[in-house]
């Protein structure tokens, strides 16, 4: 039996010895082939994500990373014959979030209420959205702003937006007209030449990282609107309204109007209404208010046609020398 393995032992040994063994040389050229056949491979990818996948991507990218907010545009001002303005756009913050940058989107809500005047759950459902951008308040007045400030929140951000002002308040008001939260006309000359004083579209484009925090920004189309000079007198309009408010506590009366035109050129000097209200809050304001009824109430033709008629029957008496028979 030893016998027998000692020859089961030299004949394994010579098994080993006689298999054919790789030089370091070919070793080499394997590895090398194998690392060129992985260069090759990621060339080749590369080569089509670039060549072939090049735009797909790049649109992919720019969703991700840009975020393009529009801006209310900048509304042109408008004067009084005097250029003296009567109605302007100035600029004011706005608070928005980055839901995404948010820490604790209850605490943040509850913090921003008590400073903003928002309930609670409504701050809550926009900081827990998940969008990418989110209003929180617009257009607030500065102390507002600098309590949301204090606060120091993660992912609160301020943006700069024009805000509409009429700084006679309400002179002229139902002329002038009013706008929404956008800046857009809603009555009045503000209405009427929309599309001229309130320019064109303003948009900023902000850039993103991969966890959409911002870290620039671009702004584009910044083109305000045209001015407007009217025919108005803010003198003569203010003589216009104290006299009609004093004829209305003296009559009684639930509304009026007061016309003053320069019979020469027939260019409105003052328009008046009453009742009145102020242009800055106009969504506290009724529709009967806010109605310019020297230009859309109704007149009997009958009332309006005395003057007229006086004037050619004493010009014909006048001329004729007696009383004449009214026709009908």
């Amino acid at each position: 039996m030893p016998h027998n393995r000692a020859h089961v032992v030299k004949a394994d040994r010579r098994a080993v010895i006689g298999r054919p063994e790789h030089t370091a040389g070919e070793r080499l050229l394997m590895v090398a082939g194998v690392i060129l056949a992985c260069i090759i491979a990621v060339l080749g990818r590369l080569g089509y994500l670039q060549l072939f996948c090049h735009s797909e991507y790049l649109a992919h990218a720019a969703r991700q990373q840009q975020r393009t907010i529009e801006i209310t545009p900048k509304r042109g001002s408008i004067y009084d014959r005097n250029m003296d303005p009567v109605a302007m756009s100035i600029p004011v913050d706005s608070v928005c979030a980055v839901p995404m940058e948010v820490g604790d989107a209850q605490l943040a809500a509850q913090l921003l209420s008590r400073v903003l005047g928002i309930p609670r759950d409504v701050l809550e459902a926009r900081l827990g959205s998940g969008q990418s951008f989110v209003w929180i308040a617009r257009k607030v007045p500065p102390e507002k702003r600098e309590a949301v400030e204090a606060l120091n929140l993660k992912g609160v951000y301020f943006q700069k937006e024009n805000q509409r002002v009429y700084p006679k308040r309400d002179l002229a008001a139902h002329v002038l007209g009013f706008v929404d939260l956008d800046e857009k006309g809603l009555g009045g000359i503000e209405y009427e030449l929309d599309s001229k004083i309130r320019g064109k579209s303003e948009k900023i484009v902000v850039m993103a990282d991969a966890r959409q925090r911002w870290f620039d920004g671009v702004e584009a189309q910044r083109e305000r609107g045209a001015d407007v000079i009217l025919t108005l007198d803010e003198q003569i309009q203010y003589i216009a309204e104290r006299e009609l408010a004093a004829a209305i506590a003296k009559t009684h009366a639930l509304a009026g109007s007061v016309v003053v035109m320069n019979p020469s050129t027939g260019e409105i000097l003052a328009l008046a209404n009453w009742p009145r209200f102020n242009p800055n809050a106009a969504n506290e304001a009724s529709a009967e208010a806010r109605m310019n009824r020297a230009v859309t109430a109704l007149y009997e033709p009958g009332s309006t046609f005395k003057l007229i008629r006086s004037v050619r029957l004493r010009k014909w008496r006048r001329v004729r020398g007696g009383a004449p028979h009214p026709r009908p």
